[in-house]
């Protein structure tokens, strides 16, 4: 048995999401301008770099359900989100997350909706134009504040 490394980050990765086909790994790191890279689990190749648009760190990572788009969130001050055409390297639309920390995006598989969660708040977002569109989730029938941590 032998192991192989990916090498190509040069900080700190605090993120990673797998792609549906289970090959392809998808990795955030911490930094002044930080990167997202894309690569293959079996050969350790580097498929994309994404960087430019993130500050301080990439702190969540997913594939939608074709494996085509790759959202991300950063650790800058808006907490900004991004999707990607990965194999394109071509960010597709991006928004302001929230004014609170967000914790994680996730892809829902059946509507292919963008789904973050943080400090107080749930949101759901779609792809209008070159932007992220944004709608809070509401908790109960009071609409009560709670906060998302996975």
């Amino acid at each position: 048995h032998t192991q192989q490394f990916f090498t190509m980050h040069t900080d700190d990765i605090v993120c990673m999401a797998m792609h549906p086909e289970r090959e392809i790994m998808a990795t955030g790191q911490v930094g002044k301008d930080p990167s997202i890279c894309v690569w293959s689990s079996t050969t350790c190749e580097l498929l994309a770099e994404l960087k430019g648009f993130h500050q301080r760190a990439v702190v969540s990572l997913s594939f939608d359900a074709t494996g085509k788009f790759l959202a991300s969130v950063g650790m800058d001050d808006e907490h900004s989100i991004a999707v990607y055409d990965w194999n394109l390297r071509k960010m597709l639309a991006n928004s302001k997350g929230d004014e609170n920390r967000v914790f994680n995006c996730e892809y829902n598989p059946y509507d292919g909706r963008l789904v973050t969660g943080g400090v107080k708040h749930i949101k759901f977002w779609v792809m209008e134009g070159g932007y992220l569109v944004g709608k809070n989730g509401i908790y109960g029938r009071m609409g009560s504040i709670s906060t998302v941590l996975s």
